[in-house]
């Protein structure tokens, strides 16, 4: 689905039209609750400058949280475990909650909700996980950028059989490069690292880079100083990616199709299907 960008564009403009008739209460903090990739929402308010605190949890609310908290319930299956017991858990602090779902156990509650459509890969939806957000919040963006497919499928064959590691410039698109790792990870089923500038510089630097199993990926805004030194110092090539747009949520919307779709080609690449889920699954059967 998601590597048709002709289909990519109708889903962003059918995402940016949920949400907007959903009236805020009033609230002085912002807790999202959710895991895997619908944890992806929380992760970009959090990077914003809001002026009140904003928390992405997973597994537990944070102890602050109170009736003047709203928070986000976030599943795209409306069923996942560890985000139906932060629900309870918000609902049992009496915080002000609104629900974004596919469906589901949390698609059948009365809170205000979103309800996206269904039949997507949760790491596929993340169009419909977030825009809903962005447009409850009233935070501004602007539109999708076109990605060099010819570029992504050349950069998928640069990638077979290496381990990417993934690096962001900054602190703020540390979570960027998260997503990217966990993609190559679910869709290319490879071995997968993330992380950022300037704190690679403090630990990861030290390490043993072997160019025969890492190939480095850079995600960035703007060329950052320090960072071509990383390079000159670690015995591995690196591919550039440039974030386009003209907002920084456009930079990232742009981002995480580019690392969609690289992880997919990959997928190609190695001759796996990125739709598969075999462990994922039978661990949750062994959980149960």
């Amino acid at each position: 689905m998601i590597e048709d960008f002709t289909r990519f564009k109708k889903d962003f403009s059918e995402a940016s039209k949920l949400g907007k008739d959903i009236k805020l209460p009033k609230y002085d903090k912002l807790v999202f609750c959710g895991i895997g990739g619908s944890a992806l929402p929380g992760d970009v308010v959090e990077s914003l400058d809001l002026g009140i605190p904003v928390f992405t949890t997973r597994q537990k609310l944070p102890r602050i949280v109170d009736e003047k908290t709203l928070c986000f319930i976030v599943s795209y299956s409306g069923n996942t475990k560890e985000t139906w017991n932060l629900y309870k858990h918000a609902k049992a602090k009496k915080c002000k909650i609104i629900l974004i779902t596919s469906g589901g156990k949390l698609g059948k509650q009365k809170e205000k909700k979103v309800v996206v459509p269904s039949g997507y890969l949760p790491r596929e939806a993340f169009l419909w996980l977030l825009l809903p957000v962005l447009n409850i919040l009233n935070i501004y963006y602007g539109k999708i950028m076109s990605v060099n497919m010819n570029k992504i499928k050349k950069m998928a064959s640069v990638l077979k059989n290496r381990s990417p590691l993934v690096y962001a410039s900054s602190e703020h698109l540390g979570f960027l490069a998260y997503r990217w790792e966990t993609f190559f990870q679910e869709n290319s089923k490879v071995i997968a690292q993330s992380g950022y500038f300037p704190e690679l510089n403090h630990n990861e630097i030290e390490s043993r880079f072997d160019s025969r199993v890492f190939e480095g990926l850079l995600l960035y805004e703007k060329k950052e100083k320090g960072i071509a030194n990383f390079k000159k110092l670690v015995n591995i090539d690196f591919m550039d990616v440039q974030l386009k747009g003209k907002t920084f949520i456009d930079k990232i919307i742009y981002g995480m199709y580019f690392g969609f779709l690289l992880s997919f080609y990959l997928a190609k690449e190695m001759g796996v299907d990125y739709r598969r889920m075999d462990r994922i699954k039978k661990l949750k059967r062994m959980s149960r």
